[in-house]
């Protein structure tokens, strides 16, 4: 499987890519469950984990937006260019995040990524 990440003025749009021969019903949600733990943690923790992932890429673009307002009466061209850069700036805010979460967690980057994916496929809670 792999996992493309798109920069959104809003948030950051996780697209899943099946890999070749699989198809949608081979989601998580369709496959059977073979154990509540993965990576050492109770999906509850995962869970856990997930919400604060949620939250940081909220907080990484509000402050995003602190840094780079758009303005409405100003230009297409400049509102475009002042999106770009909150896009940019958040991202790199929330892959600092997302390191610290996973370092306080004993987790790798990809590890956090998962648990991310794994939230959105099942609809967890924010």
């Amino acid at each position: 499987m792999r996992i493309i990440k798109a920069i959104w003025p809003l948030g950051i749009l996780v697209l899943m890519m099946l890999a070749c021969g699989k198809s949608e019903t081979d989601s998580p949600a369709t496959q059977k469950v073979e154990s509540d733990m993965k990576f050492g943690l109770s999906e509850t923790k995962r869970k856990a984990i997930y919400k604060v992932l949620v939250r940081n890429e909220d907080k990484a673009f509000m402050e995003a937006e602190k840094i780079y307002p758009v303005v409405d009466k100003g230009s297409a061209k400049a509102n475009m260019e002042q999106m770009g850069k909150q896009s940019d700036i958040a991202d790199s805010l929330k892959q600092i995040y997302d390191k610290q979460v996973a370092e306080r967690n004993g987790l790798s980057l990809e590890q956090i990524d998962s648990i991310s994916v794994e939230g959105g496929w099942k609809n967890w809670p924010i």
